[in-house]
């Protein structure tokens, strides 16, 4: 694919990468019994790679920081993050293994995704490292998902204006609170909620709740502003979806649209994800996006 236009605003995520790995088998197993694997797919994934290709297929630009092995995988994830079109100058090799996620579905004949598990081997993938200042100061927006440690060094660079945290339950602790008043939005769900509510924290920062099927929040101060309604979709497989719901606040956001307008389009754009099996695999294009809805915040 080719790169998108320098003159386009540039989104950084920092996040993983991963090579995710999809099966669906039967009802079972029994003890001791060897399970057939029904289908299976490979691609692409990890939530910062998930939410950068997102950007991406939006009409966006996206530069990736990230860590992977030196080993095929990783090699496999570069040719995957070429073949999307993120910007992966900033994706550091090192010794060892890439992050490897394994989706086990099982068929149910229901779309209860109590009936999906989730297995991630981070490898290096803990091992993510900011780099340049100068590259991260050119970013119209920076995107920090599953990696809590770079957001104090983002803080301290003077980016919390521009910086989005993807605000996952166990990143929650003292350090990281005592600084979230800081950033210019967080996304997080019912369970990052929950923790920043037991902590007690009264932020003065645009919060973004998901509920998965249910009614996004924005809030503040602990209010809610506006409920925004999820769509209705035939639910594939909802792998990712809170990627892709990332991705696209992301990009509208940097795209200037209000942040009612970004969530409304994250809201369309993550129910559309859901169609196919894989967390990439759905991810609708600028095109789709426009057909669907005809939202006028998109480029092109």
């Amino acid at each position: 694919m080719s790169p998108h236009p320098a003159e386009l605003p540039l989104v950084i995520v920092i996040g993983d990468a991963a090579l995710d790995y999809t099966i669906e088998i039967a009802q079972g197993p029994h003890p001791d019994e060897k399970v057939p694997v029904r289908s299976s797919t490979r691609g692409l994934g990890g939530t910062g790679a998930n939410a950068a290709a997102q950007v991406v297929k939006l009409g966006g630009r996206c530069s990736l920081i990230s860590a992977i092995g030196d080993d095929p995988l990783g090699d496999c994830i570069l040719a995957e993050l070429d073949e999307v079109g993120i910007e992966r100058d900033h994706v550091v090799r090192h010794s060892g293994s890439s992050t490897m996620c394994t989706i086990v579905r099982r068929e149910t004949g229901s779309l209860d995704d109590s009936e999906r598990h989730v297995y991630v081997d981070l490898g290096v993938g803990a091992e993510i490292s900011l780099g340049d200042s100068a590259v991260l100061r050119s970013a119209e927006r920076i995107y920090v998902s599953y990696a809590p440690q770079v957001v104090a060094p983002l803080l301290d660079l003077g980016l919390g204006k521009n910086l989005i945290v993807g605000l996952e339950h166990w990143m929650v602790d003292e350090s990281l609170i005592d600084r979230l008043h800081q950033v210019g939005l967080i996304v997080t769900n019912a369970a990052g909620l929950a923790v920043l509510a037991s902590a007690e924290v009264d932020l003065d920062v645009p919060l973004v709740v998901t509920h998965g099927s249910k009614d996004v929040e924005i809030r503040r101060r602990g209010a809610i502003v506006e409920a925004v309604p999820a769509i209705s979709s035939e639910v594939v497989d909802a792998t990712g979806a809170g990627d892709s719901f990332a991705g696209a606040l992301t990009f509208a956001v940097t795209a200037g649209a209000s942040l009612s307008e970004a969530v409304r389009l994250a809201v369309l754009v993550a129910g559309m994800s859901t169609s196919r099996v894989g967390a990439q695999a759905g991810q609708p294009s600028v095109k789709e996006v426009a057909a669907m809805a005809g939202v006028g915040i998109l480029p092109g």
